[in-house]
């Protein structure tokens, strides 16, 4: 890449998010708090760039997380 691609500020746009999620939690306890998992699926959609004040062209992503947890009962500690 060459100075001219390059820009100080990267990303700026406008547009919706839809977040799907599911959280569970197991029987199963470890330093104290109840482990369980959860994912996640974001899926945007940009059509404005607000960086550059222009159309985006409909810059789509999409995310998939999946994470271990542990839970902690505030009362008890």
């Amino acid at each position: 890449m060459n100075d001219a691609l390059l820009r100080d500020f990267e990303h700026a746009a406008a547009g919706a998010v839809i977040i799907l999620g599911t959280r569970r939690r197991s029987e199963a306890r470890w330093l104290g708090g109840e482990m369980g998992w959860n994912a996640r699926i974001d899926l945007s959609a940009d059509p404005v760039d607000l960086a550059r004040g222009g159309d985006l062209g409909w810059a789509l992503a999409a995310k998939v997380t999946l994470a271990l947890e542990i839970a902690y009962d505030t009362d008890s500690l």
